[in-house]
């Protein structure tokens, strides 16, 4: 029920998204809303990074092989990220969201946000590049 209101007080953010995206903003939304009751019940907090990422989202490592196409290969590196910075990245890039929405969504501070957002960027350039991805050219 705590995931529904906070998606309820944030339903604007939700109007011009597709079905997919609602889906995975709603993930986002009620992943970090149960973390956030964990953690007020239980006296030594789960990371975030612990939570790991469910099935239906990961792609095809077949269809990546076969196609060689970057977006899938990014998808899937997304997919193997800590889940703290992969839903920084998420809603910043993807959703537009600003820092400030995104500490105000998940619950935590905009240093944090601004962090988790450095720190995912940094990593995801470092997976591309271990691939041969040019990553500043």
């Amino acid at each position: 029920m705590d995931a529904v209101e906070r998606i309820a007080r944030n339903i604007h953010k939700f109007r011009h998204l597709e079905d997919g995206e609602i889906i995975a903003l709603s993930v986002i939304y009620t992943r970090h809303t149960a973390i956030d009751i964990y953690n007020r019940k239980k006296t030594g907090p789960v990371p975030v990074e612990d939570v790991t990422m469910e099935e239906a989202f990961v792609p095809d490592p077949a269809e990546e092989a076969i196609t060689g196409d970057l977006e899938n290969m990014i998808c899937r590196l997304l997919s193997e990220m800590p889940a703290a910075m992969r839903d920084v990245l998420n809603l910043h890039l993807h959703f537009g969201f600003s820092i400030g929405e995104i500490a105000e969504s998940l619950g935590v501070s905009g240093g944090t946000v601004r962090t988790r957002l450095s720190r995912g960027r940094k990593w995801l350039k470092e997976k591309l590049a271990e691939r041969g991805v040019d990553v500043y050219g």
